[in-house]
């Protein structure tokens, strides 16, 4: 049980260790994909209830 544990977080650190690498190195390039894909999904938000509203009019 022990060795598996320590496997699981020795994984788990390398995990993080790559994520923080990445951040550091990307963090303008970052921002413009998630600024595109909230700007995507808003859109497809607004298509979705436009549609709604117009399927089910009161």
């Amino acid at each position: 049980m022990s060795s598996s544990n320590k496997a699981v977080r020795n994984a788990a650190g390398k995990r993080i260790l790559s994520r923080n690498e990445v951040k550091k190195t990307s963090k303008k390039q970052s921002l413009t994909p998630q600024l595109a894909t909230g700007v995507v999904i808003a859109i497809l938000v607004l298509l979705l209830s436009s549609s709604i509203i117009q399927m089910f009019p009161q």
